[in-house]
Parts: C-alpha cells; sequence; structure tokens
C-alpha cells in the first residue's frame, strides 16, 4: 500500500513492506515516509522534514544491474541494505553492498568479469569499497579504497564531490582486456595496472569534475595500435567515451615480454615488438582537445630489433627502430628493415649480367606524416646510381627487372610480351599472401593467447616463387649452382608454401620459438614439413641472441647463433654553457597510499635529476632517496616505513644538466591528498 496524508508519503512497513520481486532471483523490499508535495509552494513548507526510507534485499541477484545498461549478462548474489534520513535537502545515507562470487559480460572492453566479490558501504554519507575485485581472464583486479572513518569521498545528494579509489592487479597474469582506439577490433591484451610499482596500488583520485588516474598500464602481451583509431561496435557505430573527457590521465605504458606496436602510415604498415621496459607517459585530459592539439599528450623512447615493415607492397624483417616523441613535439620514427632477393640479376662492372643473392634494406626516418624512406642494397644493381635505384625499385614493386638498364629495348620487349601475364598473376597472388596471412594471424590469435599466451603468426606463400620477390616467405631448400662465369642459378629444392611460427615468452627475457613450414618438392611436387625451434634471450634491451636448430638453404640440417645489438640516443637537452637559471617546480604532489607509506609525484620545466629527503620533526633527517633514472621532467617515487602516526617533511631537490638546484618543502601525515 502506498498511503499520503498531510503531506508525507507511507512507503508500507517493515511487516508489509513495497516489494519488486522476480521469482527465484530477488526480492526488493522498501518502507519507511518521506514528505511529499506536488506543487513548489508544497515543497518549501516540506522541504526541511525529515526522512526514514528503509531499502533491503537479501541474497539478491546481480543481473539487476542489467537495468543500468551497464552489461550484456549478469547473474550472482547480491545483499543490499540501505537507510536514507535527514531532509530533502540534505539526505543522509547509510548502505552495505554485499557481492558474493558474481559474473556479468560488459557492453566494451572484456570478455566477462567473473568471480565479483567485494563490498560497498556508506555511512552518514562517506563512502568506502572493501576489496571489491573480480577476475578477467586469468587476472585478477582489486579496486579499494582508505576505510571509512579517513574516506573523502562525500555524497552530495547521492553522488560523491570527490574520488579516492586504489586499483592494482594482484597475481601472475593481468587482465584480459581489448581497448578500443588503441587495439584492433578482435584484437586481446594481457595487462597489469599498478603504481609507481608493482607492489604499489594506481590511483583514481579527484575532484567527480576531473578525477585524475594516475599509475601504470603495463602490456605484458598483446598488439597496441599508434596513433589510436576510431572506436565503433559491433553495429559499426562511433563509440564516444563522454564520461571519460574529464579525466586527466597521468599513466606511464609500460611494455613487457610480448607487447607488439603497429602503425599504418601512407599506405606503408609497420608491426614490431617493443623493447621490454620501455616507457611512454601519458598526460592531460580530452576535454583540453582542440582541432589543432590533443588533449591528451604523450611522451617517451620504445625500440625493437624483432618486426616487420611492408612498404611499396613488399616485406622487410625488422633489423632495429625507435619511436621517439619528446615532450611537446612531433613523434618522431627512424629504422632498418631487410630482405634478401635470391637468384636476381646484377649488371657486373665488365658490364655482363650475372645471377646472384641481394641484400637489400630499407631506411626509414622522421615525424609522423614526412617520413623519409631510402632503398638500397648489397651488392648494388648497377654501376649507375640512378640505373641501381631504378633496378632496386624495379625488384621490390614487380619481383623482377622491368627496366631497360639490363636488357636492350628488343630484349626488354620480348621479355615483357612474355612475362606480362605472370607478373600480374604474381601480383596478384603477393597480395593474396600478405591479406591472408594478416586474416589468419589475427583471428588465431586469441585462440593461442587462450591456450598459453602464445604469440602465433602465419605467412602464405600462393605465388610459390623461390626469390622473395613482393612474397613474405622466401625458398627454403632451394640449392644453387656456381657458374664458371661466377653466376648461381637455382637446383632442384623445395618450395615454400606456408609458415605457421608459435612462440612463447617465458619470461622478459626468455621464449622460445617453433616453426613449421609446409613446403613442396620442386622435382616430384610432393609436400613436406621443415620444422624449426629457436631459443630466443635478451641480455638487455640492447643486446640479445639467440640458438635455432633447423634445415638451411641447401637442405641440410644446421644450428644457428646469433647476436643482436642496438643503441637508440633520445633527442634530449644537453647543458648550456652559461646557464644559471634554476629549474622550476610545475607540480609536486605527495598522495598516502598506506600507513606510513607515501607516493610522491613532480614535474619540472627542465629536465632534471633529483633527490628526496625525509625530515622528522625534531628536524633530524631519517631517510634519503637517490633518484636514479636519466635527467626527465616527470618523477615519481614511493617512501615507505614512516611512522603513520607522525608528520614529516619531505624535502625534494632538483638539479638541471648543468646543476642549478631548486628544493622544495612540503609537510605530510596519513591523511595527505
Amino acid at each position: 500500500e502506498l498511503k499520503s496524508k498531510e503531506s508525507v508519503l507511507a512507503l508500507g512497513t517493515k511487516e508489509v513492506p513495497i516489494t519488486l520481486s522476480r521469482k527465484g532471483l530477488y526480492s526488493f523490499n522498501v518502507w519507511g515516509k518521506t514528505p511529499l508535495a506536488f506543487t513548489k509552494t508544497g515543497w518549501v513548507k516540506v522541504h526541511n522534514r525529515e526522512m526514514d526510507i528503509n531499502a533491503q534485499m537479501e541474497k539478491g541477484d546481480f543481473g539487476i544491474i542489467l537495468s543500468a545498461g551497464l552489461g550484456k549478462k549478469a547473474s550472482g548474489n547480491m545483499d543490499f541494505s540501505a537507510h536514507v534520513g535527514g531532509t530533502v535537502d540534505t539526505p543522509v545515507l547509510t548502505l552495505d553492498l554485499d557481492l558474493n562470487q558474481c559474473q556479468m559480460v560488459p557492453n566494451l572492453v572484456a570478455q566477462s568479469i567473473d568471480d565479483i566479490n567485494g563490498r560497498i558501504k556508506v555511512r552518514n554519507n562517506r563512502l568506502a569499497v572493501e576489496d571489491l575485485n573480480g577476475r578477467i581472464g586469468q587476472g585478477r583486479v582489486f579496486i579499494s579504497s582508505p576505510p571509512i572513518e579517513e574516506s573523502k569521498m562525500v555524497l552530495e545528494n547521492f553522488i560523491p564531490n570527490y574520488l579516492d579509489f586504489r586499483v592494482q592487479t594482484v597475481g601472475d597474469h593481468g587482465v584480459w582486456l581489448s581497448i578500443p582506439t588503441i587495439m584492433k577490433k578482435g584484437e586481446w591484451g594481457e595487462i597489469f595496472f599498478y603504481g609507481t610499482t608493482p607492489k604499489d596500488p594506481m590511483l583514481i583520485r579527484g575532484k567527480l569534475s576531473e578525477p585524475h588516474v594516475i599509475g601504470t598500464a603495463f602490456l605484458d602481451s598483446g598488439h597496441f595500435t599508434f596513433p589510436p583509431e576510431e572506436a565503433v561496435d559491433d553495429k559499426g557505430e562511433k563509440i564516444e567515451y563522454r564520461q571519460l573527457a574529464g579525466v586527466f590521465f597521468e599513466l606511464k605504458l609500460a611494455a613487457g615480454k610480448n607487447t607488439w606496436y603497429s602503425n599504418e602510415f601512407n599506405s606503408n604498415y609497420i608491426e614490431l615488438k617493443v623493447d621490454p621496459g620501455d616507457e611512454f607517459m601519458i598526460e592531460g585530459k580530452d576535454a583540453d582537445r582542440t582541432p589543432l592539439e590533443a588533449g591528451i599528450k604523450c611522451h617517451g623512447t620504445a625500440g625493437s630489433n624483432m618486426g616487420y615493415l611492408r612498404y611499396l607492397g613488399h616485406e622487410f624483417k625488422m633489423e632495429h627502430a625507435t619511436l621517439y616523441i619528446p615532450k611537446g613535439k612531433s613523434p618522431n620514427m627512424k629504422g632498418r628493415a631487410v630482405d634478401k632477393l635470391r637468384d636476381v640479376e646484377v649488371v657486373s662492372a665488365g658490364g655482363g649480367v650475372r645471377k646472384t643473392d641481394v641484400d637489400v634494406w630499407v631506411d626509414f626516418v622522421g615525424p609522423f606524416g614526412h617520413i623519409d624512406f631510402k632503398l638500397d642494397s648489397n651488392p648494388r644493381f648497377h654501376n649507375d646510381p640512378e640505373a641501381h635505384k631504378t633496378i632496386l625499385l624495379s625488384y621490390i614493386m614487380f619481383g623482377q627487372d622491368m627496366t631497360n638498364y639490363t636488357y636492350s629495348k628488343e630484349q626488354l620487349q620480348a621479355a615483357y610480351e612474355s612475362k606480362v601475364g605472370r607478373a600480374a598473376t604474381d601480383a596478384a597472388l603477393d597480395y593474396l599472401d600478405r591479406f591472408v596471412s594478416y586474416r589468419a594471424t589475427v583471428l588465431a590469435r586469441p585462440l593461442f593467447n587462450k591456450l598459453g599466451n602464445l604469440e602465433f603468426k602465419m605467412e602464405t606463400n600462393f605465388a610459390g616463387k623461390n626469390a622473395s620477390g613482393g612474397s613474405p616467405v622466401s625458398a627454403v631448400g632451394v640449392s644453387q649452382i656456381a657458374e664458371a662465369g661466377g653466376n648461381t642459378v637455382s637446383g632442384t629444392g623445395t618450395v615454400s608454401l606456408a609458415k605457421v611460427s608459435l612462440t612463447k615468452h617465458l619470461s622478459q627475457k626468455l621464449s622460445v620459438s617453433t616453426t613449421f613450414d609446409i613446403n613442396r618438392n620442386l622435382q616430384n611436387s610432393s609436400p613436406g614439413v621443415q620444422p624449426e625451434i629457436g631459443l630466443g634471450y635478451s641480455f638487455n634491451k640492447n643486446l640479445s641472441g639467440g640458438v635455432t636448430q633447423g634445415t638451411n638453404l641447401s637442405g641440410q640440417a644446421e644450428t644457428r647463433v646469433g647476436l643482436s645489438f642496438s643503441e637508440s640516443l633520445p633527442d634530449i637537452m644537453a647543458p648550456k654553457l652559461g646557464d644559471k637559471e634554476r629549474p622550476r617546480f610545475e607540480r609536486c604532489d605527495v598522495f598516502s597510499v598506506g600507513p606510513g607509506k607515501y607516493q610522491l609525484i613532480w614535474v619540472t620545466d627542465k629536465v632534471t635529476q633529483s633527490e628526496v629527503r625525509v625530515i622528522d620533526p625534531d628536524g633530524k633527517i631519517v631517510k634519503v632517496v637517490v633518484e636514479k633514472k636519466q635527467h626527465d621532467y616527470r618523477h615519481e617515487i614511493i617512501v615507505d616505513s614512516l611512522d603513520p602516526e607522525m608528520e614529516y617533511q619531505i624535502q625534494v631537490s632538483v638539479k638541471d644538466l648543468n646543476q642549478n638546484e631548486t628544493v622544495k618543502t612540503q609537510k605530510v601525515s596519513s591523511n595527505s591528498n
């Protein structure tokens, strides 16, 4: 029953409440009373009257959350109880929400969130979250807040005016996510969320209008793209995150053991494995975006010595690459990718033509949108630089010499008329190779990741070429016979039809791989499979090595050992002669992340190195932390093992490249924001 008398609405009693129920799933009961008026004048009269509303749901179904549009499916046990007192103008809420083994399928990002447990509490309009956690893939993420007596999340009209959450991925596995805009549709990644170190939580803290996300997203495995691409849903409609426009990100993106980066630019495509430990920093909020400038800015360096570049329709193996984004400047990319053309024709110094293998490479450097590519080879195709460039370009684009530098016009005309149909067919097959290889790899990646976090790649060679030409797979086991004049011709052997590679990263340094090459014998057309196993180890981000056991190009079993070293020199500020201007602090914040434990974040206008001193109330220095990383704009450290009941002074000393020093002092206690 609903009863109204003298501007008071009665919502039943505890014995006979108003009930919203679904048989076998939940029973949501409400009882109590609240002021009620139907006119503006009436509300003026009753706005200061007391409310007394109670709500309760025992062993309810978590599926009720679907009414808020937060997911596609939801189930599990949910207990809920709440009391609303105070007045209409200043309501006072007390609430308990307990989740026990709940599950849901969200609309985006995760396939499912399983085994959701935890409690959300409100006491006199103060909000706290106690170990709210769920499993996403094989990883589990925890969300918590300071205890209710220390909570700064005060509700105003049932909405917190301030957020103060701690987020952390716990366990040996990260959470399994597909993030729109930075991941292509169908791609998934394993991600850990934490703070300055893996032992510390990520912070979501600040006013509701501009909460700050402060911490690290460790991309342990997966394929990511940059610049971000427009995100669309299953219906092809654009996805907009208006709720996130005001969120200010101070997020470090760190690469793990199997992190891949891709970028498509000017019809070319690059995909490379990021060196473990490389980092990017993203800062800002999307609401500050203008037509000329992004709201969220990025800076950092990432390198690689594994991957490939597709340039002019030809696929090159990555030798080394570096992506460098300086603070406030355009991203800059540089590197080299290589390939080998087998059994191609080269003009000798005496003017004759001989057949040999040629190493080709493409160097690339420049900012996004203006990357400069330079193609070259060894040996060179012709003594004349212009002729060499033209012949090389012809081999890269068509897989054969289509110029008149090697042959006479009459010979070229005859060759062209006899080969033009085949060249067109090869070009179509090459395109089909690249398309099928890419789609098969993308579609199979999620399956092999689930089977054991295996990196999968498939390459096809429908054209069946002996030379690499435009095909991503070169011949296997093709014997080379040397003629008296120094030329080489192809002998009998096998040609690769498809190659499947599986790589398991056991740690950030160690990986094992298996490759199966499906081939065809050139003499009798019988199929075959040539396996190869490999072991790779990264000594550090610059030096790596590997051992493979397989079959060489002559069909003989062999063991190959290789080492690779790369070094990039970032465009960083150098000391300026006579510079005596001291660095300035753009910000310096201290956050309490636990009893006697503080997270410090500071940013300077120059690149600096820092030292942190902790001083007790007696003026004694109790702890000194010297920053070990190279000069940078942004700095963060964790200071712990302090007395949570004591107030300290923290001094941050920063020095630029000219040793100009600035010191900032701030008092901290366990209640620091």
